[in-house]
């Protein structure tokens, strides 16, 4: 498994989702206020506030980011709740 190789930078060295085989990945957009996106994070994948903005910040300065390690069943699920609020963002397979 490879996700630590894919993880950000960003001060997030220690998030605590489960490392998995699959992770969700966010795209940007210039609708969606960082105030849904973060309580996606907050709500759906568990994270605290500080790592929620983190993650925000990179999707929107990157234009993207790898933001959860999991089964494939829960990222679907964190998809899902991204797609909700506008965010196109999908299931990627860790190899």
């Amino acid at each position: 498994m490879t996700a630590v190789k894919d993880k950000p930078s960003l001060e997030l060295d220690t998030v605590d989702s489960n490392f998995g085989d699959y992770a969700v990945k966010a795209y940007n957009n210039d609708i969606t206020p960082f105030d849904r996106v973060m309580g996606v994070f907050i709500i759906s994948c568990g994270y605290d506030q500080h790592t929620a903005l983190k993650y925000t910040e990179q999707i929107h300065k990157e234009g993207q980011s790898v933001c959860y390690w999991g089964s494939e069943k829960r990222c679907k699920t964190i998809v899902e709740d991204f797609t909700k609020i506008g965010v196109k963002a999908e299931v990627i397979q860790e190899k």
